[in-house]
């Protein structure tokens, strides 16, 4: 089976006289649910304005401060450096 295969889950219970071993009924046990009406328009996703430059120099700070604050020190007096090994 490819990666990209669909898998499809049954999410209202099975009626009785179609028992089968697929289980369902994961609705009952969601935290939220959204009902899209057919032919709706479908929601758009929130653009983040950040770039990828952006991503890694604000994951870079959150490191240095977390790690500032874990070892007592300032967040200035810590550099941070990452390195990958192949």
């Amino acid at each position: 089976m490819k990666k990209s295969a669909p898998i499809f889950v049954c999410l209202d219970p099975a009626p009785a006289y179609k028992a089968s071993g697929a289980g369902g009924n994961l609705k009952q046990a969601a935290k939220w649910s959204a009902r899209m009406e057919l032919g709706a328009p479908r929601p758009q996703p929130v653009a983040q304005p950040s770039t990828a430059a952006t991503d890694r120099e604000s994951f870079v700070a959150r490191v240095r401060e977390e790690f500032a604050a874990l070892v007592g020190v300032r967040a200035d007096q810590v550099t941070v450096e990452f390195r990958v090994s192949y």
